[in-house]
């Protein structure tokens, strides 16, 4: 908690919530427009080794864990919610979690350290003529087009979505998209799932000659034998799309009551879409109203404090 003498200093300053999902931990942090850190927590996370190489982790336990981070962090900031005008993602990488179209998790996430993909990504990667297990033709395919190619271990996304589609074809076949798991986070966050090029890059499946893009290669994914459905919504690497939609029978000024707590909802502006009718001290708002991949709008609202554990607005 700030000191007496320290809240005048951080009144005027504006604050990010920061979300760092690591493979040993979770850390969520707020920090200040002057690059100090006022208040951060962090919690450990369980990697589950398993036979054949296997490593996985729980979607379920990074979320639970983003929602205790953030809540002990705000209250330990003792900052008001319009101090906090953002919130970040950053995570580990080579990660797969497959969703459905509500953007469940369909089983625990592959791991970057899981290499049961392996054998699948020396199929893909054979051929002739023959170089350090690649097919010389395929390998200066996947180096032009994207700086990289697939591991032989199998510890790149693409080798865990292969492994999932060949070890789980019935998780497979009810996979709406495959993310890594700062989307994963984003999407309860906001209630959209997508991606950017960066975000993407372990799975091997993007053209990255141009920077920016926001489309999936046709021939990189049937290199790798998979559907472009398989994969989130592009987004631009250096911001969001438009915000749109409203939510169902929900009008321009409609009261909502959640949890106890009263609020008014608004489709104007692109940045504050949930105003507080009561009790705004307790509760930091995300300011943002986005659609749900069945195409109906929900409120993050309060993630932290409101928020269901799974993330929905029902």
């Amino acid at each position: 908690m700030p000191s007496a003498g320290s809240e005048d200093r951080i009144a005027h300053r504006k604050h990010v919530l920061s979300i760092d999902l690591g493979s040993g931990g979770l850390k969520t942090a707020i920090v200040a427009d002057t690059g100090s850190v006022v208040a951060s927590v962090e919690v450990p996370l369980t990697t589950h080794l398993l036979p054949g190489g296997g490593a996985e982790q729980g979607p379920a336990e990074w979320w639970q864990g983003v929602r205790q981070t953030a809540r002990q962090a705000i209250t330990e900031s003792g900052l008001a919610p319009d101090d906090i005008v953002a919130v970040a993602c950053d995570s580990q990488w080579s990660v797969a979690v497959p969703v459905d179209d509500h953007g469940d998790p369909l089983m625990r996430a592959v791991h970057w350290m899981d290499t049961r993909g392996g054998p699948y990504n020396r199929a893909i990667a054979n051929g002739f003529p023959r170089i350090q297990g690649y097919g010389l033709f395929k390998l200066l395919k996947w180096l032009r087009l994207t700086g990289l190619a697939p591991t032989l271990s199998g510890v790149d996304s693409l080798g865990h979505v292969l492994f999932i589609q060949h070890a789980y074809p019935e998780i497979y076949a009810r996979t709406h998209k495959f993310l890594e798991p700062m989307d994963f986070l984003t999407s309860r966050l906001t209630g959209r799932i997508t991606a950017t090029q960066k975000t993407m890059v372990p799975f091997v499946v993007t053209d990255n000659r141009r920077w920016g893009t926001t489309a999936y290669s046709d021939s990189l994914l049937a290199m790798a034998g998979l559907e472009k459905t398989k994969f989130p919504t592009l987004i631009d690497n250096d911001g969001v799309d438009p915000v749109t939609g409203t939510f169902d029978g929900l009008p321009e000024g409609a009261i909502v009551t959640i949890a106890g707590k009263s609020y008014r909802l608004t489709y104007e502006g692109g940045e504050w879409n949930a105003e507080t009718v009561e009790d705004a001290q307790s509760n930091v708002f995300h300011k943002a109203m986005m659609l749900t991949p069945r195409g109906q709008a929900r409120c993050s609202g309060s993630v932290f404090d409101v928020l269901p554990e799974n993330g929905a607005f029902r």
